[in-house]
Order: C-alpha cells, then structure tokens, then sequence
C-alpha cells in the first residue's frame, strides 16, 4: 500500500533536481529490459512461418502472408505507442503495460503448443490431407499474435526514449544509444538463432517457452527500477493542437485581422512569455485562431488558441508540399537531373568550398525520394522471399523461411559495417551512391531470374510431391543476386539517415528532417509490403520484382541527380587504428617507467589536437 500510494507523487517527484532519480543506475534495468524483449520478439517473429506451416496446417502462401502482416504491424504500431506515450501516459507506464502484454501473447502461445485441442491434429506422414484449424483454434492464434504485436510495438521506440530521459547530458545519451543498438542486436541474434534453433530441434513447446521465460525476466526488472526512473511529463497529443488552429480560424473566419500585438492571445503563464509576440503573415487565414474577439473567452479552447500554437501549426503545414514534390514531382525532377548530370565531375571540389550554397531543405526531395525508392524496393522483395523460393525454385517450406532468417539478419547487421566504412574512409554521399547501384544490379538479376526459365528449375507438376530441386548453377545466381540486394540496402539502410541529417546545421531542422525521414521510410515499406506484394502473387513475379527495378532506378537516378546540392562529409578515417597504435605502442614501451611529468609526455603537437589534449594521462589503466 505504502508503495502504491507512494506512485501518485511519481511525476512530481521526478521533476525535483535535488531528487535522486534517473542517470547511470537506470542502465542495468533499461539494457536487461531491452535484452529479454528482443529475445522474445525476435524468438515468436523469426520463424512464425514455418511455425503456421508446421503447427497449425496453414499452406505456404497463406503462412508468408500472416506473417507479413505481423511484420508489417510491428513496423507500424511503434508509431502509435510512441504518439501515446508521448502524449497521453508517458514512456514508463507504456513500457510497463507493454511488457505484460507481450508477456500474456507469449503464453498464450506457449499454451497453444502445449495443449492438442488448440491447435490441428498434425499431418499423417506422406499425406498431402491435412486438418484444416478451426475457428476456435485461429481465433485463439490470432489473439495470441496480436498480443505480442501490441507488446512488442508498445516497447520499440518507447524503451529507447526513456533510457535517453535519464540522462541530461548529450554525450551520456550517445553512449546509452551505443549500448542501446548493441544489446538490440545482440538480442536478435540471440532469439533468431537459440530460440529458433530450439524450435526447430527440440520442440516448439520448449521454444516458446525460452521466449516467456525472457519476456517474464525483462517485465520483471524493469518494474523493480520504476523507483529510479525519471518520469516524463506527457505533453497532450499535439494533433489536438493542430485541429485546434483549424477550427478556431474557420470560426472566426470573419473577423478582420489585426496588427497589434494586445490583440493576440499569448498563452497563460509560462507560455506566454516564450510565446512570439506577433503571428507572422505567412498563412494569415489562421492567425485568426490566437485573435480575441469580443467574446472571446481562454477557456474555450476550441476558439482561442495562443500565436506560438498559430506558429507550430504553419511550421507543420509548410512541409506539407515537400511531401507531395516526392509524389508528383519526382518524374520531372529526374530530367532535371539528366540535363545537369555533366556537373558530377567538379563535385568533389566544390563540396569543399565553404561558401558554395549546399545543404539545406533544397536536398529534402532527393533524400526522401530516394528513400521511398530504396524502402519500396527492399520491402518489395524482401517480404515475400519465401514464397519466391518456395514456388520459383521448389526450396521446402523450413529451408526457405532458414534462407530468409539469413538474408533478414544480415539486413540488419551490415549497416553497422556499412556506417563504419562511410565515416572512416569514404563518406556518406558515395557509399549511398555505390549501394544504390549495387542494390539495383541485384534486384536486376532478380528479374532476370524470373524471366529467363533456365535460371530456375522447372515448376512442379499440378498435383505431384516429386518437384525438380535446383541445380547449383540456379543456387549460385539467386545467391549472387541476394548479396547483390543485402549489401546494396546495407550501404543506404543507416547512412541515407546520416547523410539527411548532415545537410542541417540546427537541432531543430535535423529533427524536422528525421520526421519526414520515417514517414517516407514507413511509406515506402507500406508500398512494397502491399502494392509490391499483391502484384507478386496475383499477376507476375516478373512484373513484381520489376516495379522494384523501377523505384531502385528512380531512386538511384535522383539521388545522383542531388548530389551538386549535398554537403559532405569528411571521411576522419578507421576509429580501430588508433586503438591498435595505443595498445602496441604500449606493449612495446612495457618495461618504461611512467613519468609524473607533463613534457614526458606526447602532446601530439599537430594543429588543433596539440591545443585540445590531455596534459597528463589518466591514473586509469595506466
């Protein structure tokens, strides 16, 4: 009860600066927390096909297509438990009831496996007859499947703005991040491997259970580190906001606008003195919405608003037209580029005159249309890779989702290594270039497989168990031309993210920036998971995986078409080198008697670095 009571005061405690709440001592909880829930996720997510296939006698096709959905759900919902979190309950209590339900999805399909009668009698060995599952058995499946869904969107985006919450210095909340994406992907690999490996040589019983089990640990530990946890203050959803100024302005659409500042609503307390003093003339239909009126009334927040929220919503709807240049624009935009594409050769050293106009929201349209391109086309191939290796080269069910698993986790390992080359040797704008490339060679062979009978083995006879298997020189192309497409999404996965970012020098643009950023990304993958998809299994896979060929060349000819605008970055060479020069430098001079002396000591007396380092080393590892 004590504990309980203790939780209304939460909020305000948090807000307290002499209280002892949030920074390092939040770091275990936070990363075990992290840890078990991405074991979980990816031990149910990774091999749910041939869990259907197997378990529950769902055919291939129907399987692959549950399964991009789930996909599909999971990369969306994090949208809405983030705008929740963010304006209605905070990140804790969001991650708190997300883990649970999470936790709930997990058992249930844990039971599933553990009881007969929720699940179909399994198929007699050698027989194409099989039990279909019934009502009652795919309802209890599906509640299961959105459970986890729903757990699992609640905690991806959300747990890793409450970790940043707790600490209040940038260079702290870099390195959380950095722990943050390593224990991510340590996670993955963890449950896309063990768990599956579990599942497919033990018993789905025992996977599933490994599953609860880490989901149970993670719940756990991070409700016992509430107490130290720093709360955020939810803000209001800022579509209120937005919908506010709408109708506001059109209710006093009449009214004649003034140019005195005593006129305009300001805000109460805090508010109106950051608020601006008078709206600007841009957009002046909706200054209306902050303009008093003689019955005007501050409580009546559907027709009062103050100038700053007139100003956030004009900032929103500026950016609207960006949005529809990457819709309708983009084609005349790619002749553009064609009549300035001799410029290319001078790029290089332009880009390093400081007073050449470059950067800027002029490169919005290329980083967006590229991305939506690039996003299009990875989704577009990606989502329906088992049912392409099941039908187009008769690769059984278990062997194909294995396929898949390999090709999903190397998708998502490689941008760490593609990042790393971009920003030791390279740098962002020709890596992005030399993958967009790579990644349309790929996705080109693809089509060339599709149209060309004898690079694929011969299609099974209607009704036969007997399929031909492909030959080596069939597995050699479609390997050859998955590489292809995984190395070319790796080199744009992070880095078009980093190269948007560079071309703005205020916090402020580079947030703007990665709003839109994930818009055309989760665009694109709406596209490619449904447009891409159903032109697949419903006209051809030539004409599938060709409209892929077509937004990769889209993409790749816009950005290249850019790339007199971007600024670039120079590459500071491998971060690896000098930790190697450190430890064999200091092997070598092992048996040397360490100094106390500042002058004993080089200062790498070169430029600014001589200016910035360390008189004297650390007493630490010393």
């Amino acid at each position: 009860m004590a504990r309980s009571l203790s939780g209304d005061t939460e909020v305000q405690t948090s807000r307290d600066s002499s209280s002892n709440r949030g920074g390092w001592r939040t770091f275990p909880f936070m990363i075990a927390t992290l840890l078990g829930l991405s074991i979980a996720s990816f031990g149910w997510v990774m091999n749910l096909v041939v869990f259907l296939i197997d378990v529950f006698n769902i055919k291939s096709i129907a399987a692959t297509q549950i399964s991009n959905i789930v996909n599909g759900c999971v990369s969306m919902l994090p949208v809405v438990a983030a705008i929740l979190a963010d304006s209605f309950f905070g990140n804790i209590p969001v991650i708190s009831v997300s883990a649970f339900i999470s936790l709930l999805g997990i058992l249930l399909l844990t039971l599933i496996t553990s009881l007969d009668y929720l699940r179909p009698p399994p198929c007699q060995t050698g027989s194409s007859l099989c039990q279909p599952p019934s009502q009652l058995q795919l309802g209890i499946l599906y509640a299961a499947l959105a459970l986890v869904i729903i757990g699992s969107a609640g905690t991806r985006f959300t747990l890793a703005s409450a970790g940043a919450n707790q600490y209040e210095k940038p260079k702290e909340q870099g390195s959380f991040f950095n722990w943050y994406f390593l224990t991510l992907y340590s996670g993955a690999i963890t449950g896309a491997t063990a768990i599956v490996y579990t599942q497919e040589n033990a018993s789905w019983e025992l996977g599933f259970g490994l599953c609860a089990i880490a989901n149970l640990i993670s719940f756990i530990v991070f409700v016992s580190g509430k107490r130290f946890y720093k709360h955020d203050k939810p803000m209001g959803s800022p579509f209120t906001n937005l919908i506010r100024v709408v109708v506001a302005a059109t209710a006093k659409r009449k009214a004649v606008i003034s140019s005195r500042e005593e006129n305009y609503h300001h805000g109460l307390g805090r508010e109106s003195k950051t608020s601006v003093a008078m709206p600007s003339q841009s957009f002046s239909f909706f200054n209306r919405a902050a303009l008093k009126t003689e019955d005007y009334s501050v409580n009546n927040m559907w027709r009062l608003c103050s100038v700053q929220e007139v100003e956030d919503f004009k900032a929103v709807f500026r950016v609207l037209p960006l949005l529809l240049a990457i819709i309708f624009v983009s084609t005349p935009m790619l002749f553009s580029a064609m009549a300035d594409s001799n410029s290319g050769d001078t790029e290089a050293h332009r880009s390093s005159d400081p007073s050449g106009k470059r950067g800027g929201w002029i490169t919005l349209p290329f980083m967006l249309v590229t991305l939506f391109g690039m996003s299009v086309t990875y989704f577009g191939w990606v989502m329906n890779l088992i049912v392409f290796l099941m039908e187009e080269f008769n690769i059984k069910s278990i062997a194909a989702v294995q396929i898949s698993n390999i090709v999903n986790g190397l998708v998502n390992m490689l941008p760490v290594v593609a990042a790393i080359i971009a920003d030791s040797y390279f740098g962002n704008i020709p890596v992005i270039s030399a993958s967009a490339f790579i990644s349309l060679t790929g996705i080109s062979l693809l089509t060339l497989i599709t149209s060309l009978d004898y690079l694929r083995p011969r299609p099974c006879e209607t009704g036969s168990v007997l399929c031909q298997s492909p030959s080596t020189l069939h597995l050699g192309i479609l390997y050859a031309a998955l590489a292809l497409v995984i190395t070319g999404t790796a080199g744009t996965r992070f880095i078009l993210a980093a190269a948007g970012a560079n071309q703005y020098k205020k916090p402020k643009e580079q947030g703007t920036f990665f709003n839109w950023y994930f818009f055309a990304f989760y665009g694109g993958a709406i596209t490619g998971t449904t447009a891409i998809v159903y032109a697949q299994d419903n006209a051809s896979w030539k004409l599938g995986f060709g409209l892929c060929v077509a937004a990769n060349l889209i993409s790749f000819i816009v950005f290249v078409a850019g790339k007199r605008l971007y600024n670039y970055d120079k590459p500071l060479g491998s971060p690896y080198t000098s930790l190697i020069r450190v430890l064999v430098a200091a092997t070598v001079k092992r048996k040397a008697v360490i100094s106390s002396k500042h002058e004993d000591y080089h200062q790498r007396g070169l430029g600014n670095e001589a200016k910035t380092s360390s008189e004297i080393p650390s007493k630490s590892f010393r």
